[in-house]
Formats: structure tokens, sequence, C-alpha cells
């Protein structure tokens, strides 16, 4: 098998919109105006974000047929991931057979993930709380070269068969490939020269490694976030019990704020149910 960064430094170059935002976030006098161009010059994340903000999802009340509108609603974070996942999905095909996940329900697992850090940044609105929203989002991306790359190695089966033996995801992932799609994850926003701050947080999160202390919070939380991402097609009992069953963040005392904010996410959650 080629080693990883073999496959990463392959990895071609963003579509130039995407690039553009990239190198926006990097303003801090830019303004969801400046997003707005961007996005507006570019049919395709222009349809995509039409497209994202009619889902039950967002569950507006009536259909948003404006790039302008839709972007309001969305927000920065979202617009912006969803420009990256439309970039990765540009250079690899959109082939997560190795997970048993349809695209449909990756985007959606994105979303959840999202908006959970989202409901809990809001609530205690810790240091990197925009990056942590980012890396929630986009914390799954890895998945997508990993199966790439099982499927190319035909070591899908082989993967698969761990999985039904009850081998974690991520050690099945170190075991085969030698990296987690966590940490795939960071070595691909790396590459494309991402905000440090959402690579570092997706670095260190699982990671033996030591984490500066900056970083420590915001780790935390996003290994507590992480640690859902299988899990948002069960019931909102179960969801919860496995939500704080992976509770991460060293101050026990901010539980019952992470679980006020799980709350909001499955009462969401059960809303777009009701309307799919």
């Amino acid at each position: 098998m080629l080693a990883i960064s073999t496959y990463i430094d392959a990895i071609p170059p963003l579509p130039t919109s995407v690039m553009e935002l990239t190198a926006l976030r990097d303003n801090p006098d830019r303004s969801l105006k400046d997003v707005i161009a961007i996005v507006e010059t570019d049919s395709v994340l222009g349809a995509k974000i039409l497209g994202l903000i009619n889902t039950p999802f967002y569950a507006m009340k009536k259909e948003i047929t404006s790039i302008a509108a839709a972007c309001v609603q969305l927000g920065e974070a979202t617009i912006y991931s969803t420009a990256l996942l439309i970039g990765i999905r540009n250079n690899f095909p959109f082939d997560l057979s190795a997970y048993d996940m349809s695209e449909r329900n990756f985007i959606f697992n994105t979303l959840m993930q999202m908006n959970l850090m989202k409901e809990w940044t809001r609530s205690i609105q810790p240091h990197h709380a925009s990056e942590l929203q980012l890396a929630a989002f986009l914390s799954g991306i890895g998945k997508i070269l990993l199966s790439h790359i099982l499927v190319e190695e035909h070591k899908v089966d082989h993967f698969k068969e761990k999985i039904a033996n009850d081998t974690p995801e991520w050690v099945a992932e170190l075991e085969i490939v030698g990296v987690s799609s966590l940490q795939v994850s960071a070595m691909m926003l790396q590459h494309w020269k991402v905000d440090h701050a959402i690579v570092a947080i997706l670095k260190h999160t699982d990671s033996s490694e030591s984490i500066p202390e900056d970083f420590q919070l915001p780790v935390a939380m996003m290994e507590t976030v992480y640690h859902m991402w299988n899990n948002w097609d069960k019931s909102g009992d179960d969801i919860k019990h496995k939500a704080l069953e992976g509770f991460s963040i060293y101050d026990e005392t901010q539980r019952h704020v992470y679980e006020n904010a799980l709350q909001r996410t499955i009462t969401k959650l059960e809303e777009i149910r009701t309307v799919q």
C-alpha cells in the first residue's frame, strides 16, 4: 500500500472559489457580503447552497431562491464547509461504500455534527468557537479518501469484517491503513492550507501527542462531538446515552451545558424526521 502522504500529496488544488473563501477567512475585516460575492461567481456552489437551505434540515417556511438570502440564513461557517465539500467531491468519487454510507447520509451526519457543536459553542463561547464548528463539519472528510484507498487496494471486505467483529472503526482504520480518518481529515485540510486552528483541533483529537494549552478545551469538545459521528440514525434516547457516555471535557461542571445543547440538537433531529 502506498503511504498516506503519497495520496495526500496527489490531491489537486481546490476550485478557485473555494481558495478565495479560504483566503478571505484570513481577513479580519471580511463581511458576509464578501462571502456572497464569491459564492455568486460559482454556479455549482450557488446551486448547492440553494439546495442545502431548502432541505428539511433547515425547515424554511418557503423556498429560498436568492443566493444572498440563502447565505444569510446559512452563515459563513456552513457556506465555507459546503464549498470545501464540493471541492473534495470534485477530486474524488463520492464513494463511501467501505463505510456503508450514502452521500446523503454523509452530508446529514456532517450537518448534525456541526449543529451539535454550534449549540454547544453558543452556550459557552469558547476560544476558537468558529473553528470548532467548521472542524465538526469537516471531521468526516477523511473517510472519503480512506474509502477511496480501501477500494483501490481491495481491502474493503477486510475492513468491513473487522467492523462486523466489533472492532472500533478508528482501530480498523489504523490496523489496515495505518492512520485514522480523523487524522486524514486534518492532513487533507493542511494540504489545502485551511485555517491552522481547524487543522490543529482535528490533528490533536484522539491523538497521543501533547496538546497545546490553547487547544485543550477545543480538542476535548471535538473529541466529544466526533464520538457521535455514527449515531445520528438512532433514537433520541440512544443518541443521548451515547453522547453522554462519550463526554470528554475535563471540567465535569460543563456536562449539564453539553446535555442542554445535545437536547436542542435531538429536538431538531426529531423535527427533521417528521417532515422527511
